[in-house]
């Protein structure tokens, strides 16, 4: 749990091209990785970590199958959603307001949400800076918090750059 602490202040991760949860909104909105991204072995301890830093919500935007489930993981007193969208593209519009609308019906009750895809760039990236621009955020100054909090490359692909570009405030 203490690398997991490290890493959710800014301290680079252990995996390549794979960085640990960042705080997109400190004390409410988390993204990052899928808690298996690492390794299965550490997937306790990501939860924990995740649930420590009080994760109410953890809303999983990769496919069944695609990695090693964590559900069983998450306790009772905190929520697993999946809405599943396949690597590499673009939510649907629906799929965004999907996950739009589970994040702040989540942050409404005062929770905190943990958005993830695979590597927390491409998927993960879309929903959050939709997100942004969905609280006033401009587009473009949505994607440059993206990459300064995530990264440079997230969102991972021009289509997903895109769909942050064309979402509209209050959405």
């Amino acid at each position: 749990m203490r690398a997991f602490v490290r890493n959710v202040r800014g301290q680079a991760g252990t995996l390549p091209g794979v960085r640990p949860p960042t705080w997109i909104e400190h004390g409410r909105l988390l993204a990052g990785r899928h808690p298996c991204a690492w390794s299965p072995d550490y997937a306790e301890a990501e939860v924990s970590g995740l649930l420590g830093q009080g994760v109410t919500l953890f809303l999983d935007l990769t496919q069944p199958n695609e990695l090693v489930p964590y559900d069983g993981l998450v306790p009772a007193s905190a929520r697993h959603v999946r809405l599943p969208v396949q690597d590499f593209t673009v939510p649907s519009e629906a799929q965004i307001l999907t996950a739009l609308d589970t994040i702040d019906a989540e942050l409404g009750t005062g929770g905190v949400v943990y958005v993830h895809c695979w590597a927390g760039c491409g998927r993960t990236g879309v929903v959050v800076g939709c997100w942004l621009v969905r609280h006033g955020a401009e587009p473009k100054e949505a994607l440059e918090r993206i990459a300064r909090i995530r990264g440079l490359g997230c969102p991972q692909t021009l289509e997903q750059r895109l769909a942050v570009l064309g979402w509209q405030a209050g959405r």
